[in-house]
């Protein structure tokens, strides 16, 4: 989509009668049309988005939301991107404000000496001018001090013919718009990213309480071999290598210790708090798989979503700066008006009112190339931005597509995975069986034991795929304004308000 357009009025008619290529207009670009070809809807996705402060009620978690009420009180990056927002806002104001007249008062006292004009030659020489009189000879002064009160008013304003100060403070008022929808969008990953790291501790305490388990239950076989070997029924091989599975069970369990507490240390860090003072005991299970989402999402519902509507506030700043960038080639005109009271005595400054009334206008007539130049970069970030709004278009959707295409082959993942640790576990017992009426050797009870670990371990695995899946799918439809957490909407109402 073109970043041109046309403009009405005079200003058309100074863009043509200065040969200008086009001129730049932000509002001719709407974030209503898409800038790819999107569906109508998709096939299986909500029809209302799920917005993040009600996450932790789909995961059925009050202790997450403990967590997220942490995270957007206590963490550095949200305070970091309000603060970038009152830049912003600061810079909006500033340029809001070259729109307006300037007004300056002034006041100035200034006290001089000077020659008297019209001295003889004599007194030019420095000497003065002697005379005689009746008191004798007297001196004629050859300088005099003066003294000046002056206050006044002084006002300038630059005419905005062309638009060139109303572009700029458009793209001003839409980099604001940028900044909030980049708060929105940060409040959505922050929640994401902490939900995400909370169901990835309670996997690895899940996956730590298994291996415990499985070590627990590895113990009670050597014991039983134990007995065996003692009574001749078993060799001293098949306690070796029984041992030689603890052992292994022993390092695994170590290395998701470690892997549980690198996930409460990113959670402490998320939350605001320093890793070593903070301790967060889950539960050794998953929480219940939220739902998945109703069929049918209009595709305005995907356009709510903060990072596509940065990017779109971002391309309409580039461009009204480009508009800006475009009108330098047109004069500037300039009304400046100034009122005064001036005075040798201070209680006769208020008797005259002095008065100016001045207009000027420039053009640049040559200045190498510099103001083309500036266009020429100004019209190029306006094709960057497009095009990159366009390219978040093509992600937000194939995000979509992923997660619901994902979401399908992870539940028939599932349960493949289910079927075979039932088999497992009739494997395990069949092997057990045989090898206690010596039909097997006990090198089959072992194969099986392993392949019951495996079984347990993927199907854990598998349903963290499945609750990160759903996550993903709700992060890809999650809408901004509304849908922010409490805490992110309280101070989103409070920072508009100043």
């Amino acid at each position: 989509m073109s970043t041109r357009s046309t403009v009405s009025g005079s200003t058309l008619a100074v863009c043509l009668l200065l040969g200008l290529g086009g001129c730049y207009h932000a509002s001719d670009f709407h974030a209503e049309r898409p800038p790819v070809e999107v569906p109508e809807s998709f096939q299986a996705v909500a029809q209302e988005t799920v917005p993040p402060q009600q996450w932790a009620d789909l995961w059925q978690e009050p202790e997450l939301a403990t967590l997220l009420q942490d995270t957007f009180s206590r963490n550095p990056s949200w305070q970091q991107a309000w603060a970038q927002l009152e830049v912003s806002l600061a810079q909006a104001r500033q340029a809001g404000a070259g729109r307006l007249p300037q007004v300056q008062a002034t006041g100035q006292i200034q006290r001089s000496k000077q020659p008297i004009m019209g001295a003889t030659s004599a007194l030019a020489a420095g000497g003065g001018q002697q005379q005689s009189g009746q008191g004798g000879n007297t001196r004629t002064p050859d300088a005099y001090t003066d003294t000046t009160y002056r206050a006044g008013l002084a006002a300038s304003w630059e005419l905005d013919l062309w638009g060139k100060l109303a572009a700029q403070d458009a793209a001003a008022e839409r980099r604001v718009a940028a900044g909030r929808a980049q708060i929105e969008g940060l409040a959505i990953s922050l929640a994401a990213r902490v939900t995400e790291t909370y169901l990835r501790l309670r996997t690895a305490e899940a996956r730590l309480a298994l291996l415990h388990r499985q070590y627990e239950a590895v113990q009670e076989q050597i014991a039983l071999l134990e007995r065996r070997v003692g009574q001749g029924q078993s060799s001293a091989l098949d306690l070796s290598q029984q041992e030689q599975t603890a052992e292994r069970l022993q390092g695994q369990v170590q290395l998701a210790q470690s892997q549980r507490d690198q996930y409460a240390h990113q959670l402490a860090t998320l939350t605001g708090h320093a890793p070593q003072n903070w301790q967060l005991d889950v539960a050794d299970r998953l929480p219940p798989l939220p739902p998945l989402p109703e069929p049918g999402l209009p595709i305005e519902l995907l356009q709510q979503r903060p990072d596509l509507q940065q990017a779109f506030y971002e391309f309409q700043a580039v461009d009204a700066e480009a508009a800006a960038a475009a009108r330098e080639h047109l004069p500037s005109i300039t009304l400046s008006a100034e009122a005064f009271l001036q005075a040798t005595e201070l209680d006769e400054l208020l008797d005259t009112v002095f008065w100016s009334i001045a207009g000027e206008a420039q053009q640049t007539i040559f200045d190498g190339g510099r103001i083309e130049a500036q266009e020429d970069v100004a019209r190029a970030q306006a094709d960057v931005a497009r095009l990159s709004y366009a390219q978040a278009w093509l992600d937000a959707l194939r995000e979509v597509a992923d997660a619901l295409s994902q979401a399908r082959e992870l539940d028939a993942y599932e349960q493949s995975v289910r079927t075979q640790l039932s088999q497992s576990e009739q494997a395990l017992e069949l092997a057990r069986s045989r090898f206690v009426n010596g039909a097997v050797g006990y090198l089959r009870v072992l194969d099986a034991e392993q392949q019951l670990r495996e079984a347990q371990i993927a199907e854990l695995e598998a349903r963290r795929d499945r609750w990160l899946n759903r996550l993903q799918l709700y992060r890809a439809v999650a809408s901004g304004g509304d849908d922010l957490p409490a805490a992110a909407r309280q101070a989103t109402q409070d920072l508009s308000a100043s």
